[in-house]
């Protein structure tokens, strides 16, 4: 279950494509991110359809993104290189604040997420456990009237150090407010 979500328009993830697939939204998607920042992300296969999860990164109350190199850093001290462990310990290594990842689904089923929340550990490995691309076999599936695409954002919050990062049920922001403060709708336009 996410924090919040929002559901994109269609001419938001297709752009100009007269006979838009999975490859132009995932390709859409994938340069909006990267213009806004999110450089990691992992892609994983939905029913009838694919996510693109973003890194977890550090939050202004208000939904924007902290400037590097604070938005990728859960410690006071930078982490040295990538290593799951030392994401897991720094955790409980934060400073008072926010943190959110994003997932976009795009499909044709009908979207259900988990009742469970999932914790700041598991979305930890969401972008590092998923492909680094959309999988050859779905880039040329057509995108027609019946997908959909939703951006699901798991926000979490930590309440200082020695406190693990504990998951907000609900978003004190809207899903739209999420991503305009994370310039993703911006560089969709």
């Amino acid at each position: 279950m996410p924090s919040t979500r929002r559901a994109l328009p269609g001419h938001l993830v297709v752009g100009a494509a007269a006979q838009p697939t999975l490859g132009t939204v995932a390709d859409r998607l994938q340069a909006a991110l990267e213009q806004a920042g999110y450089v990691e992300y992992g892609y994983y296969r939905v029913p009838d359809g694919f996510a693109i999860a973003t890194r977890l990164e550090r939050i202004y109350p208000d939904g924007q993104s902290m400037p590097a190199p604070g938005r990728w850093q859960l410690a006071q001290a930078p982490l040295q290189g990538f290593e799951l462990g030392e994401y897991v310990r720094a955790l409980f290594d934060v400073e008072q604040g926010y943190f959110r990842v994003i997932v976009f689904v795009v499909t044709s089923a009908p979207l259900t997420t988990a009742p469970e929340a999932p914790t700041a550990h598991e979305a930890l490995d969401w972008p590092m456990q998923g492909a680094t691309a959309l999988p050859a076999a779905l880039r040329g599936v057509a995108y027609g009237d019946a997908f959909q695409t939703t951006a699901l954002i798991y926000e979490f919050q930590s309440r200082g150090r020695g406190h693990e990062a504990s998951f907000n049920q609900t978003s004190h922001l809207t899903g739209d407010a999420h991503l305009r403060q994370a310039h993703i709708l911006e560089a969709l336009q």
